[in-house]
């Protein structure tokens, strides 16, 4: 039987180590369990981010090429010789520029006058006699009711013909503008079918990231990108599947604030609001007019509460399976000390031996949690990498270079320190991956962007902005600098060689030069001055340098 001394004295040591020892550990846990949920909501909060960024780069590029196209205007004749677009031209932008699955100018009578159909890849220009008459649609009504310089924008729908639903599903927006003669009298229209699972796939691929349900829903409540394919589009089919029948109160949380993130029974959430009508960019924002029923899109990252609570459910194991034995070698050490506590040294010796197990152990545990700690910091090098650098080229992506341009125009606004855009665009890009395959494509783009870094300075800024699109930011730099840069790349690519598989491929380059102007507000319009110098590069003959000034567009 045991001594009551020792186990009174065995007592008076476990029950306070114990509190304390169970206090620290349980702080541990906390810590570290509110650590892992941070990192998850910081990588979704960034991944919605990269999202919306996604899709508003996709709005504000279809409405600058509505804006070029309505400044120009139509002209049904071939022979006419008046400045305007005409169907070959219509069919060389649907060519160069894969986003419509139809490109139309209306007249003022609601006839169809010029289109061209995508055609699955093949763009074609739809003959005379195929022509349609438009004038009873809501959105040529709607647009050509629009003020002059705005623009239309439909509700984002599924495609129709002959009052079916057209399969497999087509998501579509249509972009309208009036354009006008040179006296200010309206013409018609221009409309663009946008292709709108551009917007859904760019989304999610910019949102890989996340580890939730990515979403995009209406501001009705039906989902446009849902949890599984049935529940989307339900107001097409009138099936009325929504997020209000699935999370009620989560979606009263998510229609009351335009940006944030949550956790509520049913999980967590993430999301931010896209506004279609006022996300074209710059100072065009204002301008924009849209239905009512247009109204916003939800983009919604969503980690269910089983799936929430398991990311952290492995910390509390792994601390337990760790401690456990730890508080076993201690009360087995707080025994010992107690039992022999009237053996002089060796009762001591047996004790320190028994501590330098548990001090081993501790210092096992401090090397575990160091290598945690060391692999929560790669994996954060990671998501930043990630989020700020484009993967095929090693150049900036473009959420990462419009914040580096933004910054910069801010240091033009408070100091007057002036810089210049260029806009470079491969020619004829979509041959190069039809004819050798997009790897082939892909060496292409990497190959040239390592040929670009080299070209400029430490202190320019270049990055990816979608496709084969490269921009540069040239701080304090004069457009006549500007223009020699940009023509000795141009010359260079036009000289570059890309052997892949035995094969030679050679490409040039159309670059359009902008400078900032006084009274700018936002680097978006430089951006959209130099796009145009690069469209006027492009309709010039391509493989061109042009410079966008005050007085007009200038081919060097």
């Amino acid at each position: 039987m045991l001594n009551k001394s020792p186990l009174r004295h065995f007592l008076l040591l476990l029950i306070p180590t114990t509190i304390l020892f169970w206090g620290v550990i349980l702080g541990v846990m906390h810590v570290k369990i509110d650590e892992r949920k941070a990192a998850v909501q910081a990588v979704e909060v960034a991944s919605i981010k990269l999202g919306k960024q996604a899709i508003t780069h996709e709005l504000a590029v279809v409405a600058s090429d509505l804006r070029v196209l309505a400044q120009y205007g139509f002209v049904s004749n071939p022979n006419d010789t008046q400045r305007g677009f005409k169907a070959e031209d219509l069919l060389i932008f649907a060519k160069e520029k894969p986003l419509y699955d139809q490109i139309r100018f209306i007249n003022l009578k609601g006839m169809e006058v010029g289109r061209v159909n995508f055609n699955n890849g093949n763009p074609a220009i739809v003959p005379e006699n195929m022509l349609q008459f438009k004038g009873a649609r809501y959105y040529f009504k709607n647009g050509l009711a629009a003020p002059k310089g705005t623009i239309y924008i439909s509700r984002f729908d599924l495609n129709k013909e002959r009052g079916k639903v057209e399969l497999p599903l087509k998501p579509m927006l249509r972009f309208v503008m009036p354009t006008y003669d040179e006296d200010g009298k309206k013409k018609g229209v221009f409309v663009l079918n946008y292709l709108g699972q551009r917007i859904i796939n760019n989304f999610s691929k910019m949102t890989s990231s996340s580890i939730g349900q990515k979403m995009i829903i209406n501001d009705l409540g039906y989902w446009l990108l849902g949890p599984n394919k049935k529940a989307e589009w339900g107001f097409m089919f009138n099936n009325g599947k929504t997020i209000n029948t699935l999370y009620p109160s989560s979606w009263a949380k998510l229609k009351a604030e335009q940006s944030g993130q949550f956790t509520d029974k049913n999980g967590l959430f993430s999301f931010d609001t896209v506004y279609p009508g006022s996300e074209l960019g710059g100072g065009e924002a204002q301008k924009v007019k849209t239905l009512s029923d247009v109204g916003s899109w939800k983009i919604v990252s969503f980690i269910p509460t089983y799936k929430y609570q398991r990311l952290t459910g492995d910390i509390s194991r792994l601390l337990w399976l760790v401690t456990i034995p730890i508080y076993g070698a201690m009360c087995f050490g707080l025994w010992w000390l107690s039992h022999f506590r009237n053996r002089g040294d060796n009762a001591v010796e047996q004790l320190k031996i028994a501590f330098e197990g548990l001090d081993s152990q501790v210092q096992e545990r401090t090397k575990e949690l160091r290598q945690e700690i060391t692999e929560r910091k790669a994996l954060e090098a990671q998501l930043r990498k990630i989020a700020w650098t484009d993967e095929l080229t090693d150049l900036l992506n473009r959420r990462a270079f419009l914040e580096a341009a933004e910054k910069e125009n801010d240091r033009f606004m408070r100091y007057g320190t002036p810089y210049t855009v260029l806009m470079l665009d491969l020619d004829h890009f979509k041959k190069v991956n039809d004819t050798y395959g997009h790897h082939a494509g892909d060496l292409v783009l990497s190959e040239m962007s390592k040929v670009l870094k080299r070209m400029v300075r430490k202190t320019d800024v270049i990055g990816r902005i979608g496709g084969e699109e490269i921009a540069f930011i040239l701080p304090k730099t004069e457009p006549v600098v500007a223009v020699q840069l940009a023509e000795r790349i141009r010359k260079h690519l036009e000289t570059l060689v890309v052997t892949w598989e035995d094969q030679k491929i050679r490409f040039t380059a159309s670059i359009g030069v902008a400078q900032v102007k006084p009274g700018t507000v936002a680097f978006s319009e430089t951006m959209d001055s130099a796009d145009k110098a690069l469209y006027q590069a492009k309709e010039s003959g391509r493989n061109q340098v042009c410079l966008y000034e005050e007085v007009g567009l200038e081919v060097v």
